[in-house]
């Protein structure tokens, strides 16, 4: 409903322009509520969620028109540029618009893939070709539905159609290999792309590339039970020792999975039991896991049963796998200041707020650096930054306030 309001509030500023606006709206992927034993959505590639629904208005488009023919969301570029009176050379999509005049699209082949499975369990990832009413699933145990007559997917026709099959299997690579490409596998950046999209924040992408072909990893068919409570975990629904059993319960049956790993330790960290957060980090860590989240994680293990030294150790390791974080930065300030090194708590801390001036506790962190190396002015000059930026209801107040007048 919030967001049906504020596109309605969107597109009542055009006024008069809506009448030469070209507004399309699109689903990114649809969402299963327990077909084909998924939840959520990215592991699979069934029509519960690669079905979205696409519209378009404007001029030109006829009101009520519906296009009955297969199209995909690789179709909406080159539709936007052809209305803009451009076109779009080397592009997987095709320009819509003769659908506008009723006019058949061409026959073509539509490819789908979900690597989310690769990326994030280590299991293998999933391809999809349709071909008129055909659909095939290119997986280690691959699937062959007629979507005309089964919209459900539930009859797999691969042993029916032999000839077929082999035929869509040879298509369907010519689109991607069951391997991330060398260029993914051996770019960080590309790493950090996907996990910023949301989809990525399991193994390195760098350890999943293998000798060993993609038929030898898992499928995620078989996985299905996993794949189920990873969504109940991931939805939010579980907490306190709910959230710890069924997270226990994933990594006992997929140790690799350095996602679980770095999730449960967190919960156990909220539990206040760190020897058993400790060692899930540890399993993160080991396992490829390409951001410093869980080294953030195994240091605060460490600095609150006083380990200093390994805190800082785990600290500089993370920078290392995340340059310029300043998350890390912050936190590496915080130990430098708890060993008495008041002058590196200064610098790493400063150098923190620089990256990121919201940091409000790097900031507190910071004023009592300076109030502790006797600098009393700087640590007040910090104290009234930090009252400056805080809200006017903001809980931290009373605390700033009262260093503030100590230091003053």
């Amino acid at each position: 409903a919030t967001a049906d309001r504020e596109i309605g509030r969107l597109i009542a500023a055009l006024g008069p322009a809506a009448a030469r606006t070209l507004i399309v709206a699109a689903g990114d992927h649809g969402e299963a509520f327990g077909e084909h034993g998924e939840y959520a959505h990215s592991i699979f590639v069934y029509d519960t969620t690669l079905r979205v629904p696409l519209l378009m208005t404007g001029p030109g488009i006829p009101a009520a028109t519906r296009v009955t023919d297969a199209v995909t969301l690789a179709d909406v570029a080159p539709t936007l540029m052809h209305a803009l009176g451009g076109r779009m050379a080397d592009v997987d999509g095709i320009d819509l618009s003769p659908a506008w005049a009723r006019t058949p699209l061409p026959q073509r082949e539509l490819y789908a893939e979900s690597f989310a499975p690769l990326i994030e369990f280590g299991w293998a990832p999933l391809r999809a070709l349709r071909s008129g009413s055909w659909k095939l699933i290119a997986a280690p145990k691959p699937e062959l539905f007629d979507v005309a007559g089964d919209r459900g997917e539930t009859r797999n026709q691969i042993d029916a159609q032999p000839t077929l099959s082999r035929d869509l299997e040879r298509r369907v690579s010519r689109y991607s290999g069951a391997d991330l490409p060398s260029a993914a596998a051996a770019d960080r950046e590309a790493a950090e792309r996907l996990r910023a999209l949301g989809y990525s924040s399991g193994s390195s992408i760098s350890n999943l590339r293998s000798p060993t072909s993609s038929g030898s990893r898992p499928d995620p068919k078989d996985r299905r039970d996993v794949a189920a409570r990873i969504a109940q975990v991931t939805s939010g629904e579980l907490s306190g020792a709910a959230l710890v059993t069924a997270l226990e319960g994933i990594v006992g049956d997929e140790p690799r999975n350095v996602q679980a790993q770095l999730r449960l330790g967190f919960a156990l960290l909220e539990a206040g039991n760190c020897g058993r957060a400790e060692a899930a980090f540890t399993a993160a860590i080991g396992g490829g896991l390409p951001t410093a989240d869980a080294h953030l994680g195994l240091a605060t293990c460490l600095g609150r049963r006083n380990d200093v030294a390994g805190a800082e150790r785990v600290l500089h390791e993370a920078q290392r796998r995340e340059p310029g974080n300043p998350v890390i930065g912050a936190n590496l300030g915080l130990v430098e200041a708890a060993r008495g090194d008041y002058t590196r708590a200064i610098g790493s801390l400063s150098a923190a707020l620089e990256r990121d001036p919201d940091l409000h506790e790097a900031r507190f962190n910071l004023a009592l650096a300076y109030m502790k190396a006797g600098r009393r002015a700087e640590a007040a000059g910090a104290a009234r930054d930090l009252l400056a930026r805080l809200p006017a209801g903001a809980p931290q107040r009373p605390e700033v306030e009262r260093l503030l007048r100590a230091v003053q």
